[in-house]
């Protein structure tokens, strides 16, 4: 992609962030198009000590200065900077950011048209904002930890940065949503999110409460250890280890297997706690790749788990761009993680990750000054319409990776409508369907039925996105393929998520949250030497995938709004793999990974600073920012025979970043964020299931957080309401209902 046809040529980025959200997100805008500068404290992000392979990952494409922003000579540079720059995003807290003159009224006052994005800790406006806290205290702080059994007793330290993962695309999603809010207003509008919202996202699909909830959602969530894809990771004969999914049991090509081993009453059941050990002893006859080329040609989803950076080397993710070559200055040629959503073309790798900044000198910076910037002014409370209000957006998606952008969508106004088969998409019987289809309206089509089209095709010309994660043949084949789309209306944008990105050997495999995560190289990264690899049950996956969907759609957005012409964008579980594992890079040509902090066996931290330890009455995190921070911890831990409490003053007295472990946290941090109004959790009403409530308000505006309350909507309840809005008659619609086009109730006379 040329600078010239770049979604993002001619934005400029001023980034002051460090470590892995800001920058990874800052560093997708620049693959885009964007010019980024980063601006590094004095002495460097710490990521370049601390993970340096990651620090080249997610700061390629950049350009760096120093400068330190506690001095008025460091904020004077920044601003000079910022006198050319579209987007400022930085890790200030309210506080931090007052203190420097840095809030978003008095950036606008200096900088009008300005769009300020900040990533910090806790959400702006929350009573924590001020706190301090990073991925390993976030995790224990929000309960987190808790949600995931560890292979002893108690809670685990999460080794995947889930909190930051969620922070950097809801980052990236937020300014490029803000970028289309100036380009069709004028208006230059902050917007913020934090880690404790990255990891609330994912917490959305399975922390849930309602007055009437349905059997599968009253069960709350899957078991910790013993659902079903962790009862389905076994080891092979050839010592690595396989994910199988779903009804793997009932596959034709076990048939002959199970005979041959004298266990054909395996056939047709179930893998449970019972028969797990023997299906395991099946399993260990062959090695991964015999068990691949036996149940692939079946349709049976099932993956090999990976090591840490080994997707980046396998033929898919060469196949589909998810990883690039860059000459690195620090570790020579290598394979790395490219971006995990495409927007109209392949990325742009400009240049590998920068060396230490020379200092305040060190950016030549190339616009022209103020006049380099779009007209705009600053926005301060908004209507509450949202930056995408008045755009729809049909959402034929299914089960979360595609839904879950729908419904960030949804959050900065735009009227998404859920398209889905008569009796209702696959997904609607499992927690997650209720934590990624809020706020949609429904319509229920069947798109085989011969007469599809006379419905389809309406929708498809009243459209501005097009949205879902079908497999593309069988898409193709009901018209909803780009090609079909841009017949139809050339200007909408087309978004796409696969499992496997739409190219190569697996591109037509079926493709699930688990055996997406097997690739990443966490099922062995969060398990710990030695022991059985893991899958992390909050669906992670299948959530920042459905999040970078959405972010490429606010691009695409965006590009549609300067030029008037729809583009395609595309993310899939696999690219989220791909950037998971960016911690690390793979040296070329033998591929060989750069190391990473690895858990330890006991699944309790990567050192003896950054971890959980047992106390007498639970358990508490400790992150250490200095040496004499780890010397406190040295001097205090462990401490099995102390209260929490205790330890915790003392630590605090010492001045060691810590927290509890909160344990069982839903029911707490729910009335907790209701009691407060913070606006993360909320009630809806007049759902199905009664009241419902879960987490939400991913981002934080000047009017609070940004979420759409509406219902989670029945399936069709919205049909009369799409199709009258379409221009459909009422026997028309009638007819439609009665042949079996479209189903969904009659609206009540008032």
């Amino acid at each position: 992609m040329s600078q010239s046809t770049a979604v993002l040529h001619g934005v400029t980025i001023v980034d002051a962030t460090t470590g892995l959200a800001g920058p990874a997100a800052t560093r997708w805008l620049a693959e885009l198009g964007a010019d980024v500068v980063k601006v590094e404290p004095p002495g460097g992000d710490p990521a370049r000590r601390d993970a340096p392979a990651g620090f080249a990952t997610w700061n390629r494409s950049k350009r760096t200065t120093a400068l330190d922003l506690a001095t008025d000579d460091g904020r004077e540079r920044l601003h000079r900077l910022l006198a050319g720059a579209d987007v400022f995003v930085h890790e200030l807290t309210p506080g931090r950011a007052a203190a420097c003159s840095l809030t978003p009224d008095a950036l606008a006052a200096r900088h009008p048209g300005l769009i300020v994005a900040s990533v910090t800790a806790y959400p702006v406006g929350h009573a924590d904002a001020e706190r301090y806290g990073d991925e390993l205290l976030v995790q224990a702080r929000l309960g987190i930890m808790d949600e995931q059994e560890a292979h002893r007793p108690g809670p685990m330290f999460i080794r995947l940065p889930v909190a930051s993962w969620g922070a950097a695309y809801l980052l990236a999603g937020g300014i490029a949503a803000r970028l289309v809010e100036r380009e069709r207003t004028g208006v230059a509008t902050p917007v913020h999110t934090s880690l404790a919202q990255g990891a609330l996202a994912p917490a959305a699909l399975y922390w849930q409460r309602a007055g009437a909830p349905p059997r599968w959602l009253a069960e709350h969530t899957l078991p910790k250890l013993d659902e079903p894809p962790h009862l389905s990771i076994f080891r092979c004969a050839d010592g690595r280890w396989i994910q199988a999914m779903g009804g793997f049991t009932k596959a034709e090509p076990f048939r002959p297997v199970l005979a041959d081993l004298g266990a054909d009453d395996l056939f047709g059941g179930w893998c449970t706690k019972d028969n797990r050990d023997r299906w395991a002893s099946v399993f260990a006859t062959r090695t991964v790749d015999e068990w691949t080329a036996l149940l692939w040609p079946a349709d049976v989803t099932a993956m090999p788990i990976l090591a840490m950076g080994e997707v980046l080397g396998i033929e898919q993710a060469r196949a589909n761009g998810y990883a690039v070559e860059v000459d690195d200055p620090t570790f020579g040629p290598t394979l790395q993680a490219a971006s995990p959503f495409t927007v109209g073309g392949p990325i742009e790798v400009r240049s590998p990750a920068p060396l230490p900044p020379p200092g305040p000198t060190g950016v030549a910076w190339s616009t022209s000054g103020p006049d380099a910037r779009p007209t705009a002014r600053h926005g301060g409370a908004t209507s509450g319409s949202g930056p995408l209000a008045g755009l729809r957006v049909l959402d034929f998606g299914a089960f979360v990776a595609g839904p879950f952008g729908g419904q960030c969508l949804a959050d900065f106004g735009a009227d998404v409508v859920k398209i889905e088969p008569l009796r209702g998409e696959k997904g609607r019987e499992i927690n997650q369907f209720t934590g990624c289809n809020r706020a949609k309206r429904t319509l229920a089509l069947d798109l085989r039925h011969p007469r599809a089209a006379e419905v389809l095709l309406p929708l498809l010309r009243s459209a501005d996105v097009v949205m879902h994660n079908m497999r593309l043949s069988a898409a193709a084949k009901m018209g909803l393929d780009e090609a079909s789309l841009r017949r139809v209306n050339p200007t909408a944008v087309f978004a796409h998520s696969s499992g496997y990105g739409t190219e190569g050997p697996w591109s037509a495999l079926p493709a699930f949250d688990p055996t997406a995560f097997a690739l990443s190289g966490f099922g062995h990264g969060i398990s710990g030497a030695g022991n059985r690899p893991s899958w992390l049950r909050m669906s992670a996956m299948d959530c920042t995938t459905g999040i970078a969907n959405f972010v490429a759609i606010a691009l695409a957005l965006y590009a549609r709004e300067r030029t008037g012409s729809g583009i395609g964008c595309a993310t899939s579980l696999t690219a989220t793999a791909a950037t998971f594992a960016s911690e690390t890079v793979l040296s070329l040509p033998g591929l060989a990974a750069a190391p990473v902090p690895a858990v330890d066996d006991d699944q309790t931290g990567v050192d003896r600073w950054h971890r959980i330890y047992r106390v007498a009455d639970g358990w508490i995190a400790v992150s250490a920012r200095t040496p004499s921070e780890g010397a406190a911890i040295d001097a205090l831990l462990p401490a099995p025979d102390r209260t929490a409490a205790d330890v915790l003053a003392a630590l605090e007295g010492q001045g060691v970043a810590c927290e509890r472990v909160a344990l069982d946290h839903r029911d707490a941090f729910f009335d907790a964020e209701l009691a407060a109004g913070s606006g993360l959790v909320r009630r809806i009403e007049h759902t199905p299931y009664g009241w419902f409530e879960n987490p939400g308000g991913f981002w934080t505006g000047p009017d609070g957080v940004l979420r759409a309350d509406g219902p989670i909507g029945a399936v069709g309840e919205h049909t009369w309401e799409v199709l009258t809005e379409l221009g459909f008659a009422p026997d028309h619609i009638d007819e439609l209902i009665g042949a079996g086009v479209v189903a969904g109730p009659r609206p009540t006379e008032d």
